[in-house]
């Protein structure tokens, strides 16, 4: 039986079919960097075996992201809709993919709403949180503070995040990359945790999205500004 599906950087259009759920076996999606259109079908949460990759970013999805996607509690590498045309609020049900330590990402689309708190649940988180370039509000979880595996990249930066930045996020005594709050609405600078100093740096391996650049949109995460930790 199939147990992966890449066909990434290609030149694919049309939608995902819905039928790629009926294939439990899956443990991998990859089709970024495509042309792909519609929405993110729901049936991809019927894929339980999923523990490698589902990887649709950079191409021109609509809607919203599934909650049923919550329901790939095994995904571990990762978890990317990225640049995309993704609108709505972000799942609170995504907070189920408590094995996941590699890169999640749904940065690069136009997510309102406040960032789920259950987000703080993703423990073996340790590479890779981007929610940069996104309409998000509120304040940030406290409960990010909770993500101590945290040591290479979290962006937040381009939303509208507004109040104090938590004081929790000092318990990310890992970091030693990439940390980004920038272009946001905070009332209170960077507070002074046990967390390392960080070396500004954009992500490895980047490569510019073909679609989103056709979209006058650009991947590349911009430089984050060090804490200012001891």
């Amino acid at each position: 039986s199939t147990t992966s599906i890449s066909q990434d950087s290609g030149d694919l259009t049309g939608t995902i079919p819905t039928e790629f759920g009926l294939m439990t076996d899956l443990t991998e999606i990859n089709l970024s960097d495509n042309s792909l259109i519609g929405t993110v079908p729901s049936e991809l949460g019927n894929l339980y075996k999923m523990n490698s990759n589902l990887r649709l970013e950079s191409n021109l999805l609509t809607g919203t992201v599934p909650s049923e996607l919550g329901n790939l509690v095994q995904m571990a590498a990762w978890f990317n809709l990225g640049s995309n045309l993704l609108e709505g609020t972000i799942p609170t049900q995504l907070g189920k993919q408590t094995l996941m330590s590699g890169n999640f990402r749904l940065n690069v689309n136009s997510l309102t709403s406040s960032m789920p708190t259950e987000l703080g649940n993703l423990l073996e988180m340790s590479i890779n949180l981007n929610l940069q370039r996104n309409s998000l509000d509120s304040s940030l979880p406290t409960e990010l503070g909770r993500l101590e595996k945290m040591s290479s990249a979290l962006f937040l930066r381009t939303n509208a995040f507004s109040s104090k930045i938590p004081t929790e996020l000092g318990k990310l005594v890992e970091m030693q990359t990439s940390f980004s709050l920038s272009f946001n609405s905070f009332s209170s600078t960077l507070p002074t945790g046990r967390t390392r100093r960080f070396a500004p740096t954009c992500p490895p391996n980047y490569r510019p999205s073909r679609a989103a650049s056709r979209l006058g949109r650009s991947q590349r995460a911009p430089l984050s500004v060090p804490f200012a930790a001891k």
